[in-house]
């Protein structure tokens, strides 16, 4: 008895494909390449047009936000000023050393020995 053969599948031993065959597979397939970058290209240019218009929110927020700081940084030097105004005032009424100075400031009196000075001012018909 003899040994059956087995002869390996090479490629000289397949069935040539026929043109008609190639042909009509390529034309299937070939009729929708086109779709698959064309959804590339339109997903990609619509996350492009997300981003941008998302940066451009955000430049907007934060330059808005920066006029806002700005404008509490000058109202809060404004009040500091205020404030220190305000102390020195304070430590001067009540320092003993000016007192005398605080009270003809604040009041009517005078020192003895000084003399009041009025000024009056001229009117049109005196002058003449």
């Amino acid at each position: 008895m003899a040994a059956p053969q087995v002869r390996s599948a090479s490629p000289r031993d397949r069935r040539p494909v026929t043109v008609t065959q190639a042909s009509t597979a390529k034309a299937t397939t070939g009729e929708w390449l086109w779709l698959e970058p064309t959804v590339k290209l339109t997903l990609l240019f619509a996350v492009a047009a997300l981003l941008s218009t998302s940066g451009l929110r955000l430049l907007q927020s934060a330059a808005t936000r920066l006029e806002r700081l700005q404008e509490l940084d000058a109202e809060l030097q404004l009040t500091e000023r205020r404030v220190q105004i305000l102390k020195n005032d304070f430590a001067r009424v009540f320092s003993t050393a000016e007192a005398r100075t605080v009270m003809q400031e604040q009041g009517n009196w005078i020192q003895p020995g000084q003399k009041r000075i009025v000024w009056q001012e001229a009117s049109p018909e005196s002058s003449r």
